[in-house]
């Protein structure tokens, strides 16, 4: 047993003997008997017959094959019989009996010839579990590549989705917007349609409303004037017949009380036309440029103009400041003196007769009217006229243009140029007025006419003058 431990030592094989440092019988002596079999690449088992009658023998050598541990038997003494184990012997082993020197080299040689087999196995294990640990490690980069490239797939599908998913929405958005901003569209459209269309109306119900309400307007006015003309016919031929009558008691009385020649001389007056309203002849005392004025102020100065009253020219003093000034009615009655309770719309006047009358001596006049510029409303002035112009074609109240105020609140100037000017007493009786039109009261505070040989002035109220 010694030769052969001593023997593989000097080989450079490693090795353990159960009976080296260990008491046999006791516990750790089986256990690092376990130990040595399982660490030990391979068994010797030294046969011999006590070896075969030892119960040791036989358990170390059933562990080992248990273990699948490569056992040499070497035959030492006694015979195949006598020393070779049921469970050993159909395997081979070292006979040292005969020649021991030879019988250990063959146990040295197959024990290095197992070792570099063993060698090369393990080898080849560490070759294979390396390259399965680089294949798994391969595999697990691969997966872990492809679980990254799966991931940002799935990331990239995602992002995709989410943009489709934007895009669809800010499709869906801007349709909306649009279809929203069409809806509108059409809306104001229509808004604005309706409402020409409501404009058109209105206007055309305006302007046939003016036209109805202009025709009676027109339709009274010709009444009225028929009536006035009617009654100031029969006035006068009243008053011409009182007067005749008068003149000629008057003619007798004389008659009677003086001399001849004086009944002479008065009948002779008596043959004089009765009518109030004398023409200017050719010899009057008044030479051109004449100015007439009518004041309503404190100072009351009045030249040659005459403000009308009566049916709806009454009109009524007021004070603006301390202006003093007189104000149209404008479609109200009234306080009148007579008692009458016609609506009130005009400021009436008449140029004295023996100053201008029937278009002599000019029919260059220029109308200065101060008014008080309260409200928006409009006046103009209407005026007997030479040739066929006006409402009437005949002359009678002919208009000039409309004076629209501005609410400013403080007294202006409108100033109307007329080149046909008649003054014959024929509007109404007077020569030209103020109209309020119904709209508004006019404050006038003074009115101015002159009487101009001819008329330098270019530009009025109206505008250019023609």
């Amino acid at each position: 047993m010694r030769r052969i431990t001593t023997f593989l030592r000097n080989q450079g094989i490693k090795v353990w003997v159960d009976n080296e440092n260990l008491v046999p019988g006791t516990p750790i002596w089986e256990e690092e008997i376990a130990k040595a079999i399982m660490s030990a690449s391979a068994i010797v088992v030294v046969l011999s017959p006590d070896a075969k009658g030892s119960e040791w023998v036989h358990r170390e050598v059933t562990y080992a094959d248990q273990y699948e541990k490569r056992v040499f038997p070497v035959l030492v003494s006694g015979d195949e019989d006598s020393s070779i184990p049921i469970r050993l012997i159909t395997r081979q082993f070292v006979d040292i009996r005969s020649n021991e020197e030879v019988g250990l080299n063959s146990l040295s040689a197959a024990i290095v010839f197992y070792a570099e087999e063993i060698e090369a196995r393990e080898q080849k294990v560490r070759e294979e579990a390396e390259k399965l640990a680089r294949a798994q490690a391969e595999r697990e980069t691969a997966e872990r590549e492809s679980a990254r490239l799966k991931a940002e797939l799935e990331a990239a599908e995602l992002a995709m989705h989410q943009a489709a998913e934007k895009a669809t929405k800010e499709k869906a958005e801007e349709e909306a917007a649009l279809e929203k901003a069409a809806r509108e569209k059409a809306a104001l459209e229509k808004a604005e349609r309706e409402k020409a269309e409501r404009e058109v109306i209105k206007k055309a119900e305006h302007e046939a409303k003016e036209k109805e309400t202009q025709a009676r307007t027109e339709k009274r006015h010709q009444k009225y004037l028929e009536l006035l003309n009617e009654t100031t016919h029969t006035i006068k031929l009243y008053y011409r017949r009182s007067l005749l009558i008068a003149i000629a008691f008057t003619l007798v009385v004389l008659a009677g009380i003086f001399a001849p020649s004086l009944l002479l001389s008065t009948s002779s007056s008596a043959t004089r036309p009765t009518n109030t309203r004398t023409p200017i002849s050719t010899n009057t005392p008044y030479t051109l440029p004449i100015e007439l004025i009518i004041s309503f102020g404190k100072d009351g100065n009045r030249k040659g103009l005459a403000l009308d009253y009566g049916g709806d020219v009454d009109t009524e003093f007021v004070t603006i400041g301390d202006s003093q000034a007189t104000r149209t009615g404008s479609g109200k009655a009234l306080p009148s003196t007579d008692g009458n309770t016609t609506s009130d719309a005009f400021m009436q006047f008449n140029v004295d007769d023996r100053i201008m009358y029937s278009g002599k001596p000019t029919t260059f006049v220029l109308i200065e009217i101060e008014f008080f510029d309260q409200g928006k409303d409009d006046f103009s002035v209407d005026y007997d006229a030479m040739g066929n112009v006006g409402i009437y074609k005949n002359g009678m109240f002919t208009d000039t243009c409309k004076i629209t105020k501005g609410n400013t609140l403080v007294f202006k100037i409108a100033t109307f140029a007329i080149k046909d000017a008649r003054f014959a007493d024929r509007d109404n009786g007077a020569d030209f007025r103020i109209s309020d039109y119904g709209d508004g009261a006019e404050i006038i505070r003074l009115v101015r006419v002159k009487l101009l040989s001819s008329l330098n002035i270019l530009v009025d109220s109206c505008g250019i003058v023609k």
